[in-house]
C-alpha cells in the first residue's frame, strides 16, 4: 500500500501499472513541498521519473495523481478540468472533494511512502 501524507493526514494511492509509477516508487520516500495551480491542483517538484507518454491523459480527475514532464512534479488533481501538459496518470488518491477544495487555498509539503 502506498500513502500520501498531508498536514498529519494519511491518504491511500492506489497506483497505475506504467514505467512512471513504477519509477516512482523506486524513489519512496519522497517528500516535497507543494503549492496551488490556479485553484485546479497542487504540486510539488519531485525530479525526474521519466515519462510514460502511453500512460498520458488530457482529463484531470479530481483525486488523480500524475507526473508532469514540463517541471517535474507531482500533481494532486483538485478539480476536474482539461490537462493542457499531457502529464502521466500515475493513480488515485482516495481524499475527500472538501479537502481537496482546501488544498487549493494553501501551500505546504507532502510525502509519499509505503504504508
Amino acid at each position: 500500500m502506498f500513502k500520501l501524507v498531508i498536514d498529519d493526514q494519511d491518504y491511500v494511492i492506489t497506483l497505475k501499472n506504467n514505467q512512471t509509477a513504477q519509477n516512482l516508487v523506486k524513489c519512496l520516500p519522497i517528500q516535497s513541498d507543494y503549492q496551488p495551480f490556479s485553484n485546479l491542483e497542487i504540486y510539488g517538484s519531485v525530479g525526474e521519473l521519466g515519462y510514460d507518454k502511453s500512460a498520458t491523459s488530457k482529463k484531470a480527475i479530481a483525486g488523480q495523481l500524475k507526473y508532469c514532464l514540463e517541471y517535474h512534479s507531482l500533481v494532486l488533481v483538485c478539480q476536474n478540468h482539461h490537462d493542457i501538459f499531457n502529464e502521466v496518470d500515475l493513480g488515485t488518491v482516495e481524499i475527500s472533494s472538501h479537502k481537496l477544495q482546501q488544498l487549493t487555498n494553501t501551500s505546504g509539503s507532502f510525502e509519499i511512502k509505503l504504508g
